[in-house]
């Protein structure tokens, strides 16, 4: 009986699941707020100007911009790590005082005045970096099959500490791993199964990481070939094939259009 429910699949699962959220909570409990780097100031502006202006600006580049909106738009940063931010600025006292006070200063002076706690967001940003290695133990059994070779990979990539690293940091890491994880578990899934579900899946997970970092479009275009040409190597016929290719077009679309269609109407231009 015990050795049956030790080597139960959902046991294994479970387990996975409680090492995740250890090995990221157990890093962290010494966090200290991260800010480093230009991006995470204009990471912080845009955010700032969405809640308070409700429109996506250029942030701290608007100065430096061609493109211009009449209310201040800009499409220089990507808008899903920002409007995630801007959603916590909006419930969160803690990291607003900290945001308000980081605009009101130059950054030299903000770090030596400005309280260092991004209050709320560090808890959803831990919750992503959970999930992130959580999905790295799952795509890997989805890949082999093998529940050993599913924590051989969960061990080796909590060693580093990257994804409690980055759950203190302002910056779009925290969304690329979970985003990026899940992409490649549900296209491993689409080319495993065919199902129409994890192909559809897989283009509206490409479609939010190109959106947290418009680079990622490039993945979205390789997986879409790859489903394409495997397609018809294993002669699954022209119908099929196109299917594989346009599920996904689909689900990317699907999250994409919204931000495509209002960069056309302000700027005249998608991207």
């Amino acid at each position: 009986m015990t050795k049956g429910i030790f080597s139960s699949f959902r046991f294994h699962v479970f387990l996975a699941f409680i090492f995740s959220v250890l090995a990221v909570v157990v890093p962290f409990k010494d966090y200290r707020f991260q800010n480093y780097t230009g991006d995470s100031q204009g990471y912080m502006r845009v955010a700032h100007d969405l809640a308070t202006k409700g429109v996506f600006t250029d942030g701290h580049y608007a100065a430096m911009s061609d493109v211009q909106g009449p209310n201040g738009e800009g499409m220089f940063f990507a808008p899903l790590y920002p409007a995630m931010l801007a959603g916590v600025l909006a419930v969160d006292k803690t990291f607003s005082t900290m945001v308000d006070c980081y605009m009101a200063h130059e950054e030299t002076s903000a770090r030596e005045f400005c309280p260092q706690d991004i209050g709320y967001l560090k808890i959803v940003q831990i919750v992503l970096a959970v999930i992130s290695l959580f999905l790295v133990w799952m795509s890997a059994y989805v890949i082999t099959g093998r529940v050993g070779a599913a924590w051989v990979s969960v061990v080796f990539a909590s060693v580093a500490e990257a994804y409690a690293y980055y759950a203190g940091f302002i910056m779009t890491e925290s969304l690329v791993f979970p985003l990026f994880t899940a992409s490649l578990l549900l296209a491993v899934m689409a080319f495993k199964t065919g199902r129409l579900g994890a192909l559809a899946g897989c283009g509206v997970m490409l479609g939010f990481l190109t959106l947290t970092r418009p680079s990622f479009i490039y993945m979205f275009y390789f997986i879409l070939v790859m489903f394409f040409i495997f397609s018809v190597a294993g002669k699954a016929g022209w119908k099929n094939s196109l299917r594989v290719v346009l599920f996904p077009l689909m689900g990317f679309l699907l999250v994409v259009m919204p931000w495509l269609i209002r960069n056309k109407t302000v700027f005249d231009e998608l991207a």
